[in-house]
């Protein structure tokens, strides 16, 4: 059920302070969940690959989350195109990631 997938993201993103690794658990579930009811590119999919990228840099696992955030930049221009609000904000989070990687030429 969507809603039920919904429900579970924002449960996790109001976790991510308290348990970082909780939230990590519930926000991979709900995206799992999703791209297989939903398919890879769609939009709630996407938003649950986002949420899942930032829960692993909240819990420090910055070389993940920036290989998520990739794809899912990858597939927000793909589907939304390269102006949306949401494929914008996810280059801005890749950016944030490299940075905190020390990656900034990229």
């Amino acid at each position: 059920n969507q809603e039920t997938l919904r429900s579970l993201n924002l449960l996790a993103n109001s976790t991510m302070r308290i348990s970082p690794q909780t939230a990590v658990d519930l926000h991979r579930i709900a995206y799992t969940n999703r791209e297989e009811t939903l398919g890879p590119s769609h939009p709630d999919t996407l938003y649950s690959l986002a949420w899942l990228s930032a829960s692993l840099s909240n819990l420090g696992s910055l070389a993940e989350a920036e290989e998520l955030q990739r794809l899912c930049l990858e597939r927000r221009t793909k589907t939304l195109g390269r102006r949306h609000y949401d494929t914008l904000f996810s280059l801005h989070n890749l950016a944030c990631y490299l940075e905190y990687l020390g990656k900034i030429k990229e």
